[in-house]
């Protein structure tokens, strides 16, 4: 799968990448319910369903991650690419949706800024795809430009909806899923 060389390039094993990336999504999943600034964020936008916000594990980084790593975790995220090499969590300040892939869980993350229009993904090419459940078992899938684009169909009852990564950003990712549910 798409993402095994990047994780080799920067000394990572996949399995301990994504198992820690699974526990930062945990982590940032708690504080989304714990919080209410990335609450507010989905709100203004329409996004209200705590089902939903659940079944898509949407998090909010608030900081308090940096408070529960020891410095050899800390500077694995720091190669991840979730801590900044100055020790600040990157999608500080979003809204967090997880990226995966079937069989192997939590490969990346995507950040949508509460309180600016700007989006962020950890460094380097997109792996990942975002619900990509909606596209088993789908005879139709609906691809839109954006993980918020997609998680509002999502809400409004499409639940074939998945998201590509802006304009451009169809990924290797994508296109094997898509192949191989619709073969």
């Amino acid at each position: 799968m798409p993402g095994d060389d990047g994780e080799r390039a920067i000394g990572i094993d996949s399995r301990a990448r994504r198992d820690l990336l699974r526990r930062v999504v945990d982590h940032y999943h708690r504080s989304f319910r714990e919080r209410q600034e990335g609450q507010e964020y989905l709100r203004r936008r329409g996004l209200t369903d705590p089902e939903m916000f659940a079944a898509l594990e949407v998090g909010y980084s608030d900081g308090s991650l940096l408070k529960m790593l020891d410095a050899d975790t800390a500077r694995t995220l720091t190669e991840i690419g979730v801590l900044t090499p100055k020790g600040r969590e990157l999608l500080l300040g979003c809204v967090v949706f997880p990226l995966t892939l079937p069989d192997l869980g939590v490969v990346s993350l995507y950040g949508r800024y509460a309180g600016r229009t700007q989006h962020l993904y950890l460094p380097g090419p997109h792996h990942g795809v975002f619900h990509w459940q909606a596209m088993k078992g789908s005879q139709e899938i609906i691809l839109v430009e954006s993980v918020i684009d997609a998680v509002t169909l999502h809400q409004v009852g499409f639940r074939n909806v998945s998201a590509v990564y802006g304009v451009q950003g169809f990924t290797a990712d994508h296109a094997e899923l898509l192949h191989l549910v619709l073969v």
